[in-house]
């Protein structure tokens, strides 16, 4: 069973395109996400938040063109004073409460899991999936970058071992790591859904031969506080990088 949400309120979406409006403590007393204005590393994070019924702040920070001088500038002129306000090691996403500041994305995700009870009762198993998740999804996000046209090699060629391993993973049980929902399972789904965006513009069909996560997708989606977000005002589908 996910924790009860009762009374939770949407997240509040602040857009930044200064680095004077990228905060360096949480937001009103909130937990303060911080990240680009994409899907992206904070993704499952925001999910995460959504599915515990979070009253929260999603800061999201205008790269601006790409290929100018001033490209993403807005945060690496304020990177260093988030670093010396506490922000250690300071890089996106980060995050921020009353009682902590965080980077690296995992790491967010474990704290938002141990907080608010998205952990399941197989924590270990839980750690292990996102750091499988991040192995994948390093993998996809890289190529985007370098050469997206070469994305089809992997997909044709790399992908299929990959959602094999995924799919004797799961099982027959629901989620990763078992009955219930964890924020293990948001970080997986979001690499999969990129995978889907991905498939449609390639023309690729790869992931259509696995039927076993193309269930899995679909429970994660039609989990109730899953599903609110997907269909609410302050989801963002894409873009997924910058």
């Amino acid at each position: 069973q996910l924790p009860s949400h009762k009374g939770a309120m949407p997240a509040t979406v602040v857009k930044v395109s200064t680095s004077e409006g990228v905060p360096t403590a949480a937001i009103d007393g909130k937990p303060t996400l911080v990240y680009w204005d994409i899907c992206g590393l904070a993704q499952p994070a925001r999910l995460a938040l959504e599915c515990a019924g979070v009253d929260y702040v999603d800061v999201r920070i205008d790269a601006g063109q790409a290929g100018t001088e001033s490209y993403k500038s807005t945060w690496f002129a304020c990177k260093a004073s988030v670093g010396a306000a506490g922000v250690r090691f300071p890089n996106l996403p980060y995050f921020l409460s009353s009682s902590t500041n965080l980077v690296q994305s995992n790491a967010i995700l474990g704290h938002v899991g141990r907080t608010y009870g998205l952990m399941g009762d197989k924590p270990h198993d839980v750690e292990f999936v996102l750091q499988q998740a991040s192995d994948l999804d390093g993998i996809v996000t890289g190529a985007c970058y370098r050469d997206f046209q070469g994305l089809r090699t992997f997909v044709e060629n790399g992908l299929a071992w990959h959602l094999e391993e995924w799919t004797k993973y799961l099982g027959d049980v629901d989620f990763m790591t078992g009955a219930a929902l964890t924020v293990a399972d948001l970080k997986i789904y979001e690499t999969f859904r990129k995978l889907v965006i991905i498939e449609a513009e390639l023309g690729t069909t790869t992931m259509a031969r696995f039927p076993p996560i193309q269930a899995y997708i679909a429970r994660v989606e039609a989990q109730p506080r899953v599903a609110a977000y997907l269909a609410g005002p302050t989801y963002m589908a894409r873009p997924l990088n910058n």
